[in-house]
């Protein structure tokens, strides 16, 4: 393999202020599970050594690849990517990384931090379009090591966003510039609009939808319309591919604070269900002689009912 550093055109941006990467460099245990893992995923999956500063494994996908070969990908390292990313999105990726890395460096608790997240333009055969990273850092014997990525679509407009997220958690920090990150909170689901995302990523029209969560259709709408204002998106596959992307989906719901009911007061629920109408109704299944269990069954309410309303006159019996 041809080493990085012969041909080391963009690595240095990437590398730009990072404190030394120290380590093993014949220890390069990442498990053969992320190669099957890999395979078939959908996403593109690579895994950059950031000791070597090469690619330690990349998988086979055009998305990522765009015409070059493995061992193209693999020879060239850092450098392969000016072939990819559009031309003004490399010195943004370079900063995101040596960003990422001077984070990973010097965090106190690095497992507090699941994974990154940032998007660029990718070259495709039709033009750029903008594909969304995460980046999870692997530590071995203490020191950061290696990082693996994946790759998919994105919905956002602009690239760079590259946030840190924590683990379980919808937390995350922003970063700014500078080494500069800034605290944030993703604004959670409600258990109505994860169903319409799960039905919606399902195929289930709004129709289909409403049925399913017994509204109507016109609910659906306004709960999409929720949905696209918490993620700033502009439509239902953007906000799955969003949600799919940020875990967000099977994330704990959001729960809403119910008051407690009042209790009711005595005779509460008989006035409730004894109408004007079944009160006459009774009242004449009640002069005709029928016992209180018949005039309940004609009236359709409870035995209880009926015996409360002649105790409090709202019915009454007439003495022979």
């Amino acid at each position: 393999m041809k080493s990085i550093q012969q041909t080391a055109s963009v690595t240095s941006l990437f590398y730009r202020g990072v404190p030394a990467i120290t380590g093993d460099g014949n220890n390069d245990r990442i498990p053969s599970a992320i190669r099957d893992f890999a395979e078939m995923c959908t996403e593109v999956t690579y895994v950059l050594d950031f000791l070597k500063r090469y690619f330690h494994y990349v998988v086979n996908r055009e998305f990522f690849f765009c015409g070059h070969s493995v061992e193209e990908v693999m020879s060239l390292g850092y450098d392969f990517y000016p072939k990819i990313i559009h031309r003004n999105d490399i010195d943004l990726l370079a900063d995101m990384h040596a960003a990422i890395l001077k984070r990973a460096c010097t965090m106190d608790n690095p497992e507090k931090i699941n994974y990154f997240s940032f998007t660029v333009r990718i070259k495709t055969e039709t033009g750029y379009l903008m594909a969304y990273h995460k980046l999870k850092p692997v530590f071995i014997d203490g020191q950061v090591r290696f990082g693996l990525c994946l790759m998919s679509n994105s919905v956002m407009d602009t690239p760079g966003n590259l946030r840190a997220y924590y683990v379980n958690s919808t937390e995350y920090e922003e970063y700014v510039n500078d080494g500069e990150w800034t605290k944030g909170k993703m604004e959670a689901l409600t258990l109505l609009e994860k169903k319409v995302l799960i039905y919606a990523r399902q195929g289930k029209n709004n129709k289909m939808t409403a049925d399913e969560i017994a509204v109507d259709s016109q609910t659906v709408r306004n709960i999409k319309s929720s949905i696209y204002r918490k993620f700033q998106v502009s439509s239902i596959t953007q906000a799955i591919m969003f949600a799919v992307n940020h875990h967000l989906i099977y994330r704990e719901t959001k729960r809403r604070s119910v008051p407690k009911r009042k209790k009711a007061p005595a005779g509460r629920k008989w006035r409730r269900q004894m109408t004007p109408d079944k009160l006459l109704l009774a009242q004449r299944e009640l002069n005709r002689g029928k016992n209180n269990m018949e005039i309940a069954e004609m009236a359709g309410v409870s035995e209880f009912t009926v015996r409360y309303a002649i105790k409090t006159g709202k019915l009454i019996r007439e003495k022979k």
